[in-house]
């Protein structure tokens, strides 16, 4: 059996739990984990040269290497101002001519992913 993909972004779905909850139903706290062969991927194909940067922070935020702001609140981390948007976060994603019969294909490649249910509404 192969596995792939980054398990810091794929983890499981369960009603009303905490972190620990769905941090310990994640394949990798299964006792079947261990038997299993790992292998690592050490270059970012899809990063191109401006991207190294952001690349690497993102590493950075999934291996919870950043520096907590406790000050900020639980978990808090300070993001690069360059990946806020200012303004509306929809009208800088979609545009008015991505709702047209004709671009739907271009509008199926578009999304906003929240981290929780809650954000989305």
């Amino acid at each position: 059996m192969l596995l792939g993909g980054d398990f810091k972004q794929t983890l499981p779905v369960i009603s009303h739990a905490n972190r620990a909850a769905i941090t310990e139903s994640t394949i990798k706290h299964s006792p079947v984990w261990s038997s299993f062969r790992h292998l690592h991927l050490q270059q970012n194909m899809r990063t191109t040269e401006d991207q190294v940067a952001f690349a690497n922070w993102m590493q950075q935020l999934g291996a919870s290497q950043l520096l907590l702001h406790r000050d900020l609140g639980e978990d808090a981390i300070e993001v690069p101002s360059k990946c806020i948007e200012q303004g509306s976060l929809i009208d800088a994603v979609y545009t008015e001519d991505d709702f047209l019969p004709q671009n739907a294909q271009h509008l199926a490649s578009k999304a906003i992913l929240c981290p929780k249910n809650e954000d989305s509404l």
